[in-house]
Parts: structure tokens; sequence; C-alpha cells
């Protein structure tokens, strides 16, 4: 479903202008509303008040004398919340999960015909429960016992927003509070989707929202068959991200440092993912080590090899001496690259400038490798060749820790309709960044359905000028 042309903004003009509170909770809504021209296309619309809550004012550029920033204050459960919480997200956990089940039991047999009665029966049973709403007479007690009875609460500064927009909007954000606000203010409620996976592997929470905002089509059917939604409350805008990647012009190469023939960037994710019990560090990581390892003692000519490593944010300092002492033995130059952390939630390389360096350093690169990311998405936009890792290192097989988070749902979707490969041992990733280097790679990905499932509207302006149509559409 497209977003459909809005009315006249004079049409939308009243006696007096409409307030608009637009929560951004974390750096990578600010990233997506702000760096994508969204807030300066809807910060322009006549007889429109806009106040920004968000942790991170300074991040948030201002765009006339209608926009005003509020500090955004952090929900707090109380021990009813989390006991509802908890019980909400297991059934939702159950429920997306028993979706993909139901789209993977393809074959005919006995076994599988009970596992497909018994995943039906389950499926079945949460949309009852979505449709008569017990989560959200949970939730909404919940918050009604411990805010309006105890704590007495309110988080928005103003009753009178005539919409509310979330860029969020999972059952643990730090708007939760201010979402809830909406609901009993009788505000107008849009929710945006502020990641791919927000449906599927969290825990995604409608309180009568009049609207939900979309990246695509993948995600408008795991709204409606997973939650219930009906087609006229889901607007699909693309994806936010696609005018900053193509549109950062690259890093000249210093004149005295010629530009390497090969480039690999390796894209790390924050460390908890894959952490295991019996390990002090992450599985990723070492399998980020044992395989520039085996590059190393490979046949290729590592004068033409420049290896870039990318930390996510939030790694710890330790993780990051341990890359700088072990990557000095080998005998191809690799870079370290630290974004830092500056706050709880907000990661530096969130910054306009960070952004700019990331979609640089992927610009640059011949070959990206990383584990169960977003830069997947990213790499596919750029039409990146991949390495995929999808195998555990050695002695962490018990635990999965790789291999678990190709499970995921939102990413199984991703592989299965766009034929995205995964490798599942390192010699078939070194067999593959050698084709690369000789230029005999074939990207197996249908970029054809890349693009009609995960980006469409393609272009440098379409998000900007989908969300603030959509806003004022749904006015």
């Amino acid at each position: 479903m497209q977003p459909t042309n809005s009315p006249s903004l004079k049409n939308m003009q009243s006696n007096s202008p409409k307030k608009l509170a637009l929560l951004l909770p974390y750096a990578v809504n600010i990233r997506d509303i702000c760096y994508s021209g969204a807030l300066k296309k809807l910060s322009s619309s006549e007889g429109l008040i806009i106040h920004i809550y968000t942790q991170e004012p300074e991040l948030v550029p201002l765009y006339g004398c209608n926009v005003s920033v509020y500090t955004l204050v952090e929900y707090t459960d109380s021990w009813l919340d989390r006991q509802l919480k908890q019980l909400f997200s297991v059934f939702i956990y159950q429920h997306s999960y028993n979706y993909q089940a139901l789209h993977d039991l393809t074959r005919i047999s006995p076994l599988n015909l009970v596992q497909l009665s018994w995943h039906g029966f389950k499926h079945s049973l949460f949309r009852l429960i979505l449709a008569i709403n017990i989560h959200k007479f949970l939730l909404v007690l919940s918050f009604f016992l411990s805010n309006r009875i105890l704590r007495k609460k309110k988080y928005l500064c103003d009753t009178d927003y005539h919409m509310v927009v979330s860029s969020r909007s999972v059952i643990n954000s730090l708007e939760y509070g201010y979402i809830l606000d909406a609901f009993f203010s009788k505000s107008k409620l849009i929710l945006a989707a502020g990641s791919w996976d927000n449906f599927t592997t969290k825990v995604f929470v409608d309180f009568n929202s009049s609207g939900v905002l979309v990246w695509n089509s993948q995600m408008a059917s795991e709204l409606k068959e997973i939650y219930g939604f009906s087609d006229k409350k889901i607007v699909i805008l693309g994806f936010p991200r696609f005018s900053q990647l193509l549109n950062v012009p690259k890093t000249p190469q210093s004149v005295h440092e010629p530009s390497p023939a090969f480039k690999i960037l390796i894209c790390l994710s924050y460390e908890d993912l894959t952490k295991c019990p019996h390990n002090n560090i992450p599985a990723e990581f070492v399998n980020a080590l044992n395989f520039l390892d085996l590059l190393d003692k490979s046949p290729l000519n590592s004068e033409s090899l420049q290896v870039t490593i990318r930390f996510h944010p939030f790694t710890k300092s330790d993780f990051v001496e341990l890359f700088k002492s072990s990557t000095k033995r080998f005998s191809f130059p690799v870079q370290l690259y630290f974004p830092g952390i500056s706050k709880k939630y907000f990661e530096n390389f969130m910054s306009f400038v960070e952004d700019r360096v990331y979609s640089s350093q992927l610009q640059d690169a011949n070959v990206v490798i990383s584990c169960g990311s977003t830069v997947a998405i990213d790499s596919m936009v750029l039409r990146k060749h991949q390495i995929n890792i999808g195998w555990d290192p050695p002695g962490f097989s018990d635990y999965r820790p790789i291999t678990r988070i190709w499970g995921f749902p939102h990413l199984r979707s991703l592989v299965a309709s766009t034929n995205l490969k995964v490798y599942r041992s390192s010699t078939d990733a070194l067999d593959d960044i050698t084709k690369c280097m000789d230029n005999e790679f074939i990207d197996p990905v249908d970029y054809e359905a890349f693009t009609r499932l995960y980006v469409p509207n393609s272009s440098p302006s379409s998000y900007a000028s989908s969300f603030s149509d959509s806003i004022t559409d749904l006015q």
C-alpha cells in the first residue's frame, strides 16, 4: 500500500494552529527523521506547531520558530508493569515464531500435519487475544495503577496535542509513558516503526493508533499477519536511510597514501548478542579474528588488502584493546574504527558527521562482512558484495550464538525472499573473497525482490516526502 496523495495544506488550517508531539527517544530515530529531511519537510507545513521530545536536543536540527525541543523522561517500570510486560512479550514472541513456522511447514507428512495443527491453533488463539484487546487492557491497567493512581505522573507537557507521533513504539521503549499519555488524552496517535525487526523480535504495542508508518511491504505483511492490522491503517514510506547511503561524497585518499586495490569492511554487532557463559569473548569477535588469521595464511596478495573493523558503539574498551593487540600480527593493514558512545541510549555514530563516515566506509568497501545486522540491508542498497557470517566458532556450537541469529524471523524472511547468501564456513567465505578479488564472483541476491519488498519508493527525497505527506493526510 503506497501513501495516498495528501490534501492541500491550506485545507488543514483552522483558526488556531495544530500541535504535534514528535517522540524521538533514540539516536536511530533522530537519524531517520532528521537526517533524511523528513523533519525539515514536516516543519514547513503551515498551521502546525511541533514539539520534539528527545534525550539529545543538540542532535535535533531546528527548522523555524514552530519547532520546540523538550527533554524526554525515561519511563520507569513498576513491579506490575514488569510482570504484565513480560506476560505480553511471551505471547508476542510465541505468536511471531508461530507465524514464521506456518510459512516454513511446506512438506506434507504426518509429523508436519501435527505441527501445522498445533502452530495454527496457537496462531489463532493469539489472534483472538489481539482481537478482544486483552493485551491492551492489561498494559493500560498497569500504567493506570502505577502512574494515574500511585504516582500521578504525566509525561506530555501539553494535553491539547492534536497528534502524537511515536518513532519506535515497542514495549520497552523510553517513550512508553508518552504513548499511554496520548492514549488517555485522546490525542490522535501515529506509530512509526523504528527498525525492520520491531514487529517480530521486538514487541510492538498499538494503543488505538490512527495509523502505523512502516518501511516496506514486508513489514506491512508482518503487521497484518501477526497483529491483525488492516490495510487502511498501514502506510509504506520507503527506506529512511536511502538518501544518506547514496548521497555521501567519497573521502578522498591522501596524496601520500595510495589507494589499496581491495578493501574489506568488517562491521561488528553489539557484544551481548553473541556472548556465551563459558567464554568472555563474544563469538562474533572470535569469528572475526579467526577469519583474519585464515585470510593472512591464504595465498592472497596481502599487499593488495586493507581491512577496516568497525566496532559497535556499545563495545567495551577491553575488546577494542584485544583487537588492537591481536591485529598487529597480520601481514596486511588493519584499521580499527570505534565510534564510541556519548550516553546510555545515544551512539556517537548517529550524529550527522558520524553517519556520513559510516556511509562512506560502506561505499568504499569492496566486500562487507557482518552477522545478522541491518548492515546487510545497507550493503544491498549499495549493491555491495557481502560475507554474512553464519557459522559458530569452535567450542561455541552448544550455544549456537551465531547460527541462532539467522533463525530470527526478520532475518529468515530476508534470506528466503532475496536469496541473500549466509556462509556456513570460513573456507566458503574465503573462496568467495578470492573470487571477488579476481572479479569472478556472481552475486546471488535477487535485487528485484529486495527492492520490491524492502526498499520501495527509493529516491533521495521519497522518505522525507512520504513521512510529511502521511502525517498531513492522517490529521
